[in-house]
Order: C-alpha cells, then structure tokens, then sequence
C-alpha cells in the first residue's frame, strides 16, 4: 500500500509537477535549448555580418521544434512546464527575429506594420487561449496557425539571407521571393488570427464564475469503422463502406482555384521568356501590356495558365478520386496561389484524415496524384519543345534561366538534336507549363513524410521508410550546406514542420500484389529523370 506522499508523487498533475526533478527531461532541456539558439540568434544579429550562419541558426532552431512535442509523447512525458514553455519560445524566436530585423532598417524587407500584426496577432491569441482555458474549453493551435508558424519561418530565413552580399541573395529575384514571403506571412497571421476568433466564438461559457463548469466533453478513441456505415456493394457483393458524417461545404477551394488561375495567367503573359527579368512590380505588368499588346498578353497567359492548371488539377483529382473510391474523407484540391513568382503557383493539396485508410488504399490514393499529373504533363511538355525555338542566348546580369530535367533533355535532344554550348532552347507558355507540370511532380515524389513518395514508400518497405526519409534530409542538408545552395530551405522546412516520419496506415499487414509494387517503384523512378537540384538559374 503507497503512502499519501507517495501517491501524491505519482500523480502527473500534481502542483509539484511544475517546478519539481522531474521537468528536467528531454522534451523540457530540448525546449530551453531553443531558447538558448534563440539568445544567440539575436546576438548574430545585432552584431552584422554573419546572415548566413544567422540564417542556419534560425533553421536549427526551428527544426527542433517538432522534436520536444514528439519525445513528450514518446516518452509520456508531458509537463505543465513543457505545455507553457514550448509556445513562449516559439513567439521568443518569430517575434524576436522580426524585431532585430526591423532594427537592421528597410534593407531587410521588414516594415514597423508588418511586426505590429505579428506582435499583436500572438498577444491575442494568446489572451483569448487562456480565457477560453479558464473556462474549462479546449482551445488547441489548428492547422492555419501551423501553416502560420511554417511561413514566418521562411520569412525569417529569406530576411536573413537578403542581408547577404554574396549571390544569390542580392538579385532582384531574390528580393522579389523575400517580399512575397513577408506579404504572405503578413496576410496568412491575419487569415489565423480570424480563424482563431470564429472558433472561439463556438464555444460556450459559463456567465457567472459561481455557476459549475460543464462537465468535459467525453475522450472518445475513434477507430476507422466509426467514420463509416456497412453497406452492400452489388457489383462485388462484397460489404462496402460509406461515410457517415458528410464534410461541410466550403468555398475556400473555389476561391484560391480562381486566385491561381490569376497568377498563373499574369506570370504566363508577362514571363514566358527565362531570359527576361523577373518584375517586380504589377507596374511592370502594365507595362509589359503596352510592350506586346492585349492580344498576346490573352494568348500567352492563357497558354501557361490553362495547360498548368490542368496538371495540377488532374493531380489532385487523382488523390481525391480514389479518396472517394473509398470513402475515406477529403477535401477539394486546395490550390496554392503565388503571384509574381516564376511560376505564380506552389501547387495544390488535398486533406485527409489520417489514420483511416489501409496499405493497399494508401498506395492507391498517392500513386494516382503523380500518374494522373504525367498523363497530361508529358504531351503539353512535349508539344511545348515541338512548337520551341533554338536561339543563342546572352546570359546579362538580372535575367535567369531553367534547369532542365533529363526527360526534358531527351525531348529536346529528340526534336532539335543536340544543341551547342550557347544555344538555348526559348522556353514558349506551353513549354513552360509541362516544365512547371514535370518538376512539381518530381518535387512531389521525393520519398519523404507526406509528400506523394513518402506515401508510396510507405507502402512498398514499411517502417524501414522512415530510416530511409530520415538519410534522405540528412543528405539534402548536407548539400545545401555543401554547395551553398539554399534554394530548397522552404521545402525543407515544411517537411520538418509537418514530419519526416510516416504515420502507420489503418493496417499495415494488406498485402499490396506484385503489380502494384512494380507501379510503385517505376512511379518513384521518375523522381530521377523528373527532378532537377537547381531549377531556377540567376545570372548576376
């Protein structure tokens, strides 16, 4: 029999919790180890001159993030400590960094309204979290302020980075990629900020401090058949499953369809040659108008916009086709806008449920996103290289170029024959949707976490996948770092931010079959001919 001390010390929720022993553990030292990178970020800062090395502090600090909430939960080692600290030293890092920024002067891309919304965004939030948890309500971080947090983090990193004298960090394109970074964190903090305040405004209080709380809401372990009703399917006469609970309607992929389809055509129409300047401004793009005239502004950016959006859609559709093949529940392709960039679009992504679909349906859903994309981003490329041009180009300071992929190297090979060392081949709108189309595929395939090919390994080796996704981002920092090449930092980013790691399927034991397994790895195969480590070239 325990003594009351003893059960008093057993208890994880006890006040001795907060201050006791047992705080010092991993999660707790990996948290206050952030803080201290943090401490030294602005240090680096303030003294001027190391961006870069600033830059990779910054990318350090971030990374480890994931990793104190991920050895809390491993290890059952949740504290009140650890719940308090964990999101002070996030806004310590993202409010300090912009701060010290902000000191640096308009040379960093950062303005007094811009650290205001972050600022004040955090403050209050951050009220109306403690508010809500007095009165006995969850009141969690969601997806839009991850996606938040991901964001600033590049911003960040691309602020950084823009101090640096040093290629390619001084052009204008790079200035171009950090303002839009800075906009979109700016506009995404205010988008989470709403969001955080239409949940809130959910729930319901308790008028009076006298009256008793509401009792919890009830923890419920939902297994995937609880999604689901069993019902007869005639053509196999096999039971069937369908869904119970249908998604609410929204009219947010809809709008960031319309959004894309905009800046995919004004890049199409302004920006089809890759040895004209990026502009900068929507100055430029009137501009561009008077230059060319309306009627190729409308075929051109038509001609981008309209072949790229239907890779990207077919893409999606693919995921969320089989999705609805088996009941599992998706949302509509959410298309990822990005104006006055080269390629004026991310992408697009679906959301899942985790958890609820097998090794066999996992493989379904993730193959069919690439191979439908490839269907119709093989023949646009292709015609795009048969309609081409081969001129000699003049590679002048500010402009930039496009790395070719090797199965773009034999269509053109095919077509033109092998071209001399300063001959290029002019990239025309729809070219430069199949490129677009080829390399976000490829992009998607990398066999990590929950991109496409983290899917599909998954499926095809199991747990051995992680080990392998975990080699492959050791690998891809440890060039960058390398080759001083920090193109792919944003991607890097995302994917720590969201897990290296897969997540185990609703039953890993169903066997795949031989011809699955054969599509598999030809699918993963065409990250090799698909990919390219640098696909935009600046020309300083």
């Amino acid at each position: 029999m325990n003594s009351p001390a003893e059960k008093q010390s057993e208890n994880p929720q006890t006040g001795s919790e907060l201050l006791g022993p047992e705080i010092w553990n991993l999660p707790n030292l990996i948290t206050v180890s952030r803080l201290v990178l943090a401490l030294v970020l602005f240090v680096i800062i303030y003294l001027e001159g190391w961006w870069k090395t600033s830059a990779a502090i910054f990318i350090l600090a971030a990374a480890t993030d994931f990793l104190d909430g991920y050895f809390a939960r491993k290890y059952n080692q949740v504290t009140t400590l650890g719940r308090i600290l964990d999101p002070f030293v996030d806004k310590i890092i993202i409010c300090g960094a912009f701060i010290f920024l902000l000191e640096r002067g308009p040379a960093t891309g950062i303005n007094a309204w811009f650290v205001l919304i972050i600022i004040g965004r955090e403050m209050f939030i951050t009220s109306l979290r403690g508010f809500l948890e007095q009165h006995g309500r969850d009141f969690s971080a969601s997806w839009s302020g991850k996606i938040k947090m991901g964001v600033q983090c590049v911003a960040v990193v691309l602020c950084l980075l823009s101090l640096s004298p040093e290629a390619p960090f001084n052009s204008s394109a790079f200035f171009l990629l950090r303002d839009i970074s800075v906009w979109s964190a700016a506009l995404i903090t205010l988008y989470s900020g709403v969001d955080y305040v239409f949940r809130a405004s959910r729930h319901r209080l308790m008028p009076d401090k006298n009256h008793p709380l509401p009792p919890p809401d009830p923890v419920i372990i939902v297994q995937p058949q609880d999604y689901q009703t069993e019902v007869k399917d005639f053509s196999t006469s096999q039971p069937a499953y369908r869904n119970t609970v249908r998604p609410p309607r929204s009219k947010v992929p809809l709008i960031l369809f319309v959004v894309t389809c905009l800046s995919t055509f004004i890049v199409g129409a302004t920006h089809n040659n890759p040895f004209v300047p990026v502009p900068r401004e929507f100055a430029r793009v009137y501009d561009h108008i008077q230059l060319v005239g309306w009627t190729r502004f409308f075929i051109d950016g038509i001609s981008y916009a309209g072949p790229l959006m239907l890779i990207l859609l077919s893409h999606e559709m693919g995921h969320y086709l089989q999705s609805r093949r088996y009941h599992i529940p998706a949302t509509r392709p959410l298309f990822i806008p990005m104006p006055l960039t080269p390629f004026g679009t991310m992408g697009a992504v679906i959301l899942q449920r985790g958890g609820i679909a097998n090794r066999k349906q996992m493989f379904d859903i993730a193959v069919s996103g690439p191979l439908a994309g490839l269907v119709f981003a093989l023949p646009i490329a292709y015609w795009g290289v048969l309609q081409s041009t081969v001129a000699v180009t003049l590679k002048q300071p500010g402009t930039m170029s496009y790395g070719e992929p090797l199965i773009l190297q034999w269509m053109i090979r095919l077509v033109h024959g092998p071209l001399a060392e300063n001959q290029e081949v002019i990239l025309n709108p729809m070219l430069f949707a199949g490129w677009v189309g080829i390399f976000i595929t490829a992009l998607n395939l990398l066999p990590i976490g929950q991109l496409d090919g983290g899917h599909i390994l998954y499926t095809l080796l199991g747990k051995k996948a992680n080990l392998i996704s975990r080699l492959l981002m050791a690998s891809a920092v440890g060039y960058m770092i390398y080759a001083d090449e920090y193109g792919y930092s944003l991607l890097i980013l995302l994917l720590v931010f969201f897990g290296i790691n897969h997540p185990p399927t609703a039953d890993d034991t169903v066997p795949l079959g031989k011809t699955r397994i054969i599509t598999g790895w030809l699918t993963l195969a065409f990250f090799i001919i698909g990919f390219t480590l640098t696909p935009v070239i600046f020309y300083q």
